[in-house]
């Protein structure tokens, strides 16, 4: 599916501003300060400026760059992708999404936003 076809089925793109501030689930900081996680997924069409500074807040504020972003249907996601978003199975990650999207299915839009890992501080 290209990404006109994508956006002629969305009803809402939301286009985020240098910094990008996303949420964090506080289940997900450790893995993202050790470099495990290293994209987030989230519905609909998202567009960020490529290395643009990607705020995740949550318990901890953590800042990073984005790297990279993917609109695709959430069937289209790959296994590979899963790990990098720190699930072990495509499975394992959409049960976790479907916590925060109840409606999440095959045909639902997703971004795939890859950050690069955070800077370890001097405390590390």
């Amino acid at each position: 599916m290209s990404h006109r076809d994508i956006e002629r089925r969305t009803e809402e793109v939301l286009v985020h501003s240098d910094p990008a501030v996303l949420r964090l689930d506080e289940r997900y900081v450790t893995q993202v300060l050790a470099g495990v996680k290293t994209s987030t997924i989230r519905t609909k069409v998202r567009l960020f400026r490529r290395d643009s500074e990607l705020v995740l807040e949550g318990a901890v504020s953590i800042r990073t760059r984005i790297k990279t972003t993917r609109v695709c249907l959430f069937s289209d996601v790959s296994e590979e992708e899963a790990r990098s978003d720190g699930f072990q199975t495509k499975e394992e990650l959409r049960k976790a999404l479907v916590e925060f999207y109840p409606d999440l299915g095959d045909e639902t839009i997703v971004t795939i936003i890859e950050f690069l890992p955070p800077p370890r501080t001097s405390s590390e």
